[in-house]
């Protein structure tokens, strides 16, 4: 006796489930491996950075920020999600495409009833199952096209196209914030070195003073106390060194980590003549809000984003009312089938269907519903988006007028600190004032130092951020503002274009325009990077506004007012008075009084001119001690408000 033949369906069954078997298990794998493997992919490619490439020479500002813009990591990436979107957008175009199916197919039927199948001449035509041969072979090549299907994938190709912009604009967005990051890292890596020279240079001063005071201590001139306290001072000013040698490292790190660069790359940057490029920056008063409203509202890529998406939604409504509609299909095709119970074996076919699933109607007309209320709430989201941006430009020039105001005020504290030291050193020298009074000077000369490279660290971070509120795109960033925003507003186009001399660089080399406004080149030194530390000249404090003018902001001087007093020696009819009255103060040598400071006015009291003279911007506490001290010594004072003078 024979043994039964397996089943085929048995054998399906076996192949499906060996199938299952080999996709359950490729789900198991070892995540060490893996994570291994993947490190060792991605060091690779770190390791392939550019650093080595870099130039030979220190790196101006403009060459770092370029760097930046071109060699971020994040910035690659979006580069990755621009060019997915381009292929998706293509590829939704392609969906536009009607149908045109090929197919092709054998079929042999297994242990059927078999019957002689007998032709119309009565020969016999072979064996066949039922009323179809034992073994066929089909093919067709139809032609369909679903105008409801065309018709959605025509708006799906159109949000395609947004998309795409969309993430061009926050692209843009991205490498506004970097550029952001990129100047305050620049900065802040500038103000610690500069810090860092004057730190060491104050420390050895304070060594030469220990060490004369250590030989005093010897000799039993002067006391213990005296010895550990400036020890302390010492200590003191080791610990601030290292901290800003922390700084330091962080800013230069951060720079590296932007600039796309190896964490190991030794960044060498141009010396920024810092007096210079304070002074080419607009002062608030001149930058007028309409106007920056004006081209922020028509600039700002939050803004075409935000109407792409308003557009996206406006289009998902329109798909949602076409999904109401039946479905119309044309379709055309060739047929063949070997059965030789048909007469003829190939035919053309053409036709038109028409479907409509009358249950799903309800749910798509609740669905078309949202969508017209979501485009309404993107047309509310597109307001809010927009009085963000003019909220966000105000703020802006407010941040910026605040930080040039504070700017003013700490460099004019700065500049008294190295008055007051140097006094010192003097009175040190003439034997009026003690080792330890003149180590206190220095390091409060240094504090007040810190908070000044502080204060421009702001303000040129707040100037960045204006242009970004504004929307222009970073390579402008060095453009005067108030320039670019007169010809944004008079609708001239503008385009990056480089700096002049060596600060330009060849890093914006591929920039060109016909109608640019000035780029602001930052002027250098070819020494390292450090701030400049010189006292304030005069072109620095003109450029901010001395007065308010319309909404402008409050300048240095009026903002001082509000802490800092005047001292008033007399008003005089007699045209040498105030030069002998201020010979008098000058051989009284009073600290935080130098007749330098002080200013002779005309002033009109009862029909007479008299000159006023008067020392300005002290602290309240010390005008009124110092104006003790006056009437003490027989000249006669008053103090006054500095915002009053």
């Amino acid at each position: 006796m024979s043994s039964p033949r397996p089943r085929p369906l048995f054998f399906c069954l076996a192949l499906a489930g060996l199938v299952m078997a080999t996709g359950c298990s490729s789900l198991q794998f070892d995540r060490a491996a893996q994570r291994e493997a993947n490190l060792a992919k991605d060091l690779e490619q770190l390791a392939s950075l550019r650093g080595d490439a870099l130039p030979a020479h220190p790196l101006a500002f403009e060459e770092v920020l370029d760097i930046a813009l071109r060699n971020n990591l994040e910035l690659r990436v979006t580069e990755y999600e621009l060019e997915i979107a381009s292929r998706e957008r293509v590829a939704a175009k392609l969906d536009m495409l009607p149908e045109l199916r090929a197919e092709a197919g054998v079929l042999r039927r297994s242990d059927p009833e078999v019957k002689s199948a007998v032709g119309a001449d009565g020969t016999s035509l072979g064996t066949s199952s039922i009323s179809e041969p034992r073994n066929s072979r089909t093919a067709d090549l139809s032609l369909t096209w679903n105008v409801l299907d065309f018709m959605t994938a025509s708006i799906r190709s159109n949000q395609a196209d947004m998309q795409q912009a969309q993430l061009e604009y926050r692209r843009e967005k991205i490498r506004q914030r970097i550029a952001l990051d990129v100047i305050t890292a620049y900065w802040r890596a500038a103000a610690a070195e500069d810090a860092l020279e004057y730190s060491y240079n104050v420390k050895r001063q304070m060594e030469r003073q220990y060490e004369r005071l250590s030989a005093s201590m010897r000799n039993g001139s002067v006391s213990l106390l005296a010895g550990k306290e400036a020890q302390l001072k010492l200590i003191e000013l080791s610990i601030a060194i290292q901290k800003l040698h922390g700084n330091l490292s962080t800013a230069r790190l951060e720079l590296v980590q932007l600039m796309g660069l190896k964490q190991s790359t030794e960044l060498r940057l141009q010396r920024p003549d810092l007096r210079a490029v304070i002074n080419m920056l607009p002062k608030p008063t001149e930058l007028d809000i309409k106007k920056l409203e004006f081209v922020a509202l028509r600039n700002h890529p939050v803004l075409f984003e935000n109407d792409l998406q308003a557009l996206m939604l406006q289009e998902d409504a329109r798909a949602a009312m076409l999904s109401l509609f039946p479905g119309v299909s044309l379709f055309a095709g060739r047929h063949y089938d070997d059965n030789a119970l048909l007469q003829t074996n190939t035919w053309n076919a053409i036709g038109a269907e028409l479907s409509w699933n009358l249950f799903a109607l309800p749910a798509k007309f609740k669905r078309m519903e949202a969508r017209e209320l979501a485009v309404e709430r993107g047309e509310a989201d597109r307001v809010l988006v927009t009085a963000s941006v003019i909220t966000q430009v105000h703020l802006g020039l407010l941040d910026y007028a605040i930080k040039a105001d504070r700017f003013l005020l700490m460099d004019d504290s700065y500049k008294i600190t190295q008055d007051i030291e140097g006094m010192t050193e003097v009175l040190r020298t003439a034997g009026q004032a003690t080792d330890m009074q003149h180590t206190q000077r220095l390091l409060e000369n240094l504090a007040t130092k810190l908070r000044r490279d502080e204060a421009v660290v702001e303000l040129f971070t707040a100037y960045a951020k204006l242009f970004a509120s504004v929307g222009v795109a970073p390579d402008m960033w060095q453009s005067n503002l108030v320039e670019l925003g007169d010809m944004l507003y008079q609708g001239q186009a503008v385009t990056p274009t480089p700096g002049e001399g060596e600060a330009g660089g060849e890093a914006a080399a591929d920039y060109a325009g016909a109608h640019t406004p000035t780029a602001v080149a930052i002027p250098i030194h070819p020494e390292p990077m450090v701030l400049a530390s010189a006292a304030v000249t005069p072109t620095l404090t003109e450029s901010f506004p001395s007065t308010t003018e319309g909404r402008g902001s409050l300048s240095a001087h009026q903002v001082a007012g509000a802490h800092l007093w005047d001292i008033q020696v007399g008003a005089f009819v007699q045209p040498g008075a105030p030069d002998s009255i201020l010979a008098q103060v000058r051989g009284l040598s009073l600290r935080m009084l130098d007749s330098r400071d002080a200013t002779v006015r005309p002033v009109t009291d009862r029909g007479r001119t008299l000159q006023r003279v008067r020392f300005h911007h002290l602290p309240e506490a010390e005008a009124r001690r110092l104006c003790g001290d006056l009437k003490a010594r027989g000249l006669d004072c008053w103090v006054a408000p500095s915002l009053r003078s």
